[in-house]
């Protein structure tokens, strides 16, 4: 079993959220927020604002004239768009190490976490229905728990966690079997110390079990994370473990609404929009 207190003191010391990306995530957690509070929280951030007008300039826009101000790009690119680039720039680099217990190189893990937000962007064109604000930051942040968790396992004990899931375990019970601890639970201490809206210290928490969830909202997030998270191992961006399969979806595929055939539209339409989005991080 790994040593529960040097697990929390790793994720009390992970580098924190950036300011501008913890105003926004509290922002939109409410739901009377307002534009110009979301211009005042990115204003004095010069490299989000430089990426945000860089972003509203490109191509991929389509805004025929230039802008030059703050408050015109985001009214150009949504402000679900800047809240996405304000978290993703801010855990970048964190998740986007290599960790070795997981065969995972430098990369993998940011681009498996990109890809479950962008399947997380897609739900509504398939499902004809909005999902929470913040489904998309929890898509980006539901694995960073595994950052602190893989670091501190070595090849003897991996093996167990993974003769567990070939076992039939599904990953957190294989984790709490062979552990004594699952990444989801690393994952929230790490948001409860980033000072993240409950909602989304649940959700990192029981990504994997929405049954668990304490309330709807929450439950559907989780939805949403399960199915993002499949949908990007079926685009070919995993972390190491074994694909769930569809069928492992089937209460969350339900309850969001979506079925077998509307899931592997999820993913095609994601496939096409997925180097767009991972460019707006870089």
């Amino acid at each position: 079993m790994l040593d529960h207190d040097r697990l929390v003191h790793a994720a009390n010391d992970l580098e924190p959220l950036s300011q501008t990306a913890l105003k926004l995530t509290r922002l939109f957690a409410n739901e009377d927020w307002t534009i110009d509070e979301v211009i005042e929280a990115v204003s004095f951030d010069a490299p989000l604002t430089a990426r945000i007008l860089r972003c509203a300039n490109s191509a991929a826009a389509s805004g025929v004239n230039r802008v030059g101000s703050i408050d015109q790009a985001i009214f150009r690119l949504g402000s679900h768009v800047v809240v996405r680039m304000a978290v993703g720039v801010a855990i970048r680099g964190t998740m986007s190490v290599s960790i070795p217990a997981l065969k995972a190189p430098q990369g993998s893990l940011w681009r498996h976490d990109v890809a479950s937000a962008v399947v997380t962007e897609m739900i509504p064109l398939v499902r004809r229905k909005s999902i929470p604000p913040e489904a998309f930051t929890a898509s980006l942040l539901h694995d960073i728990g595994r950052v602190i968790m893989y670091e501190n396992i070595d090849e003897g004990t991996m093996r167990l966690v993974d003769a567990a899931r070939k076992a039939g375990e599904t990953a957190v019970v294989a984790e709490r079997t062979i552990l004594g601890v699952d990444h989801g639970e690393i994952g929230a201490l790490i948001a409860q110390s980033w000072n993240l809206p409950d909602c989304l210290v649940h959700t990192i928490r029981l990504h994997e079990e929405p049954d668990a969830a304490p309330d709807h909202k929450t439950r559907e997030i989780c939805d949403i994370v399960k199915v993002s998270d499949a949908g990007a191992h079926q685009l070919g961006f995993q972390t190491g473990e074994s694909q769930e399969t569809v069928g492992y979806l089937a209460d969350s595929l339900d309850r969001l609404g979506l079925d077998s055939e509307k899931f592997d539209e999820l993913c095609v339409l994601a496939r096409e929009r997925f180097e767009e989005i991972r460019n707006q991080f870089e």
